[in-house]
């Protein structure tokens, strides 16, 4: 018997060889983003420097985005002096008239290592299941499996 075609593999294969979405704008930000460190490496320290990054670039505006409040703030206060030093550094970017910035945290799903659901579970049954529970179990097994033999299986767990 032949091995029957997995064709969501091979579309999983073929797929994975393909650009994200929006690559060249990307690319078009990061580079933005170098250029823009490469301009402000006398005005700001490297740490700062580090947690800035361009993601709105709309033609006359500029939307750069931190990671904290504090930089944010002091960014925006001198905003005006970053600007001019970015058309002193680059003068092909003397179309951006506008700098705005916004702060944007990411949080790790790591970062919160003791999960725990906020429901107590009050009417645990260390018994047998009920009668309603067996057959939702036995409809589904019905449904959900092919194999009889593993039907028969999970009908004797049941039962017992």
């Amino acid at each position: 018997m032949k091995k029957p075609v997995n064709h969501l593999a091979s579309s999983t294969e073929q797929y994975a060889h393909y650009r994200l979405p929006y690559h060249a704008e990307l690319l078009a930000l990061d580079n933005l983003t170098n250029q823009l460190r490469a301009a402000w490496q006398t005005l700001l320290p490297s740490e700062a420097l580090d947690g800035v990054r361009v993601y709105i670039d709309d033609g006359e505006r500029l939307v750069i985005s931190t990671a904290n409040h504090t930089l944010c703030n002091h960014l925006t206060y001198h905003r005006q002096i970053l600007l001019a030093e970015l058309h002193q550094h680059l003068p092909e970017l003397t179309r951006i008239t506008t700098l705005q910035f916004r702060v944007i945290t990411l949080k790790s799903l790591t970062a919160q290592p003791n999960l725990q659901c906020n429901q107590s579970v009050n009417n645990v049954n260390l018994g047998k299941p009920s009668a309603t529970t067996r057959q939702n179990i036995t409809q589904l097994a019905a449904l959900v499996t092919s194999s009889e033999r593993l039907q028969r299986s999970l009908q004797k767990l049941l039962d017992d």
